[in-house]
């Protein structure tokens, strides 16, 4: 689990989250969008794939999200698939001054040379997720204070 606490009220984090045409590479390091798919009604069914370089001498992962469920402004479901595979659920609460989001992911890595090096490198790929959760924490927190 993850969480983020935020400068903006919980409705204009919402928008940055759920923003249907996958701003997130404008405000966090490292993310590409390299596909966007906007469901045609409302949130569910939304899909992107994203390429993110956990550190700039690290590895990249490839994946993809399809968002299965929303209540906004409060919480969305994904599913992950790509180099990671699993489920994601985004949870935002806060008021006017500030908001706090609650990222859990369960997911799996796909890549073979990493489930192989894991036993070796675990620590290092925590590490490495952990930079890059906090390198979105502040690029969202400066893009919604800008």
């Amino acid at each position: 689990m993850t969480t983020w606490h935020l400068p903006s009220g919980r409705e204009r984090t919402w928008q940055a989250l759920a923003d249907p045409a996958m701003t997130w590479p404008l405000w966090w390091p490292g993310m590409t969008a390299l596909s966007v798919d906007p469901a045609r009604d409302g949130l569910v069914g939304s899909r992107t794939r994203l390429e993110l370089r956990t550190t700039r001498w690290s590895y990249t992962l490839r994946f993809g999200l399809e968002v299965t469920a929303a209540d906004p402004p409060t919480e969305a479901v994904l599913r992950v698939t790509g180099d990671l595979h699993g489920t994601g659920r985004v949870r935002v609460t806060g008021a006017e001054r500030g908001s706090v989001v609650r990222l859990d992911w369960d997911v799996t890595t796909e890549r073979g040379w990493m489930n192989a090096a894991a036993p070796l490198l675990g620590r290092s790929f925590v590490g490495a997720h952990a930079r890059a959760m906090s390198a979105g924490e502040r690029g969202l927190a400066r893009y919604l204070a800008g």
